[in-house]
């Protein structure tokens, strides 16, 4: 089989997994569902893929992939540091809402997994589609966006520099994951909570963010 061919396989049996990661989590998905539903045989899998663990990385890395696609859509022309963290928090959010299933393999992926023993393969990866060292690079990209910018903000004065940049972007980030389970359970504007309507909640969260941005706490 010519590269070509062996690189179409290779996308589709990702396209495939990544239903099966998606819908059951990396603990509860198994190659056999993924042979199935790809109609590829488990030792076919295993000859590009070598683990599991190696194809739930192939689908954390596309994910991450589309991710990036999304932040590099956000507008920073012409604007201090400030409005720039504010334009990449709302950009998180807005791929949160337009790819939920993503926005959660990738969330495990920073929260559990990244400090797990999955990151590190019982047998190196021979072949040439090792994930492992791709995930790892391009997961660092987005968090060094938002570092830059903060630091770039307390530069330009936009940002307070009474905290440190990573104090201030480890609260933007766990405020990001609050906000982004908001996210998920509302399918609009407006988010019930105790029976009461809160109108706008993403703009109002993102006013917070800016209030920390420039008070420092």
């Amino acid at each position: 089989m010519n590269e070509s061919l062996k690189k179409q396989q290779v996308h589709y049996i990702i396209n495939q997994a990544e239903e099966v990661f998606f819908d059951k989590g990396y603990a509860y998905a198994n190659i056999s569902e993924i042979s199935k539903l790809a109609q590829r045989s488990r030792t076919t899998i295993y000859s590009y893929f070598e683990s599991r663990e190696n194809l739930y990385m192939a689908v954390i890395y596309k994910s991450l992939r589309v991710f990036m696609q999304e932040l590099s859509k956000v507008d920073l022309k012409d604007r201090n540091g400030q409005e720039r963290v504010l334009a990449y928090c709302a950009g998180y959010l807005n791929f949160c809402q337009g790819f939920p299933k993503r926005y959660q393999i990738i969330l495990d992926y920073y929260t559990y997994v990244r400090n797990s023993t999955l990151m590190q393969p019982e047998e190196p990866i021979q072949g040439p589609y090792n994930y492992f060292a791709k995930v790892n690079h391009v997961a660092k990209i987005p968090v060094n966006m938002m570092y830059h910018e903060i630091t770039l903000g307390q530069k330009d004065q936009s940002i307070s520099s009474e905290l440190s940049p990573e104090i201030l972007l480890l609260n933007i980030w766990a405020q990001l994951i609050g906000m982004s389970h908001l996210v998920k359970i509302s399918s609009n504007d407006n988010f019930i909570l105790v029976d009461k309507k809160i109108k706008n909640w993403q703009e109002d969260a993102l006013h917070m963010i800016k209030k920390m941005l420039l008070s420092g706490h």
